[in-house]
């Protein structure tokens, strides 16, 4: 049992919400057949994914793989609640 499945710690992808909400991400969505908000649901569940069951815990993971899209951005993850 970790401490996020007891509910104690909570991980966020902090610019997540930037980028569901860019017209390219939108526009991306909807060429698969997806609403943004439900692709953006997607997006995390894949993140949340990959962090848990392949061995990318760190940070410097999540921050590698969706700060390509926002250039100048380094602290993409941000642990607490």
């Amino acid at each position: 049992m970790s401490l996020e499945n007891l509910g104690l710690v909570a991980v966020e992808y902090e610019f997540l919400d930037d980028i569901v909400a860019d017209a390219r991400f939108g526009a991306a969505a909807t060429e698969a057949g997806l609403a943004a908000d439900e692709a953006g649901r997607l997006v995390r569940a894949m993140l949340d994914f990959m962090r848990r069951r392949s061995g990318t815990s760190g940070r410097g993971f999540a921050c590698s793989l969706l700060t390509r899209s926002l250039p100048g951005r380094s602290s993409f993850v941000r642990l607490g609640r």
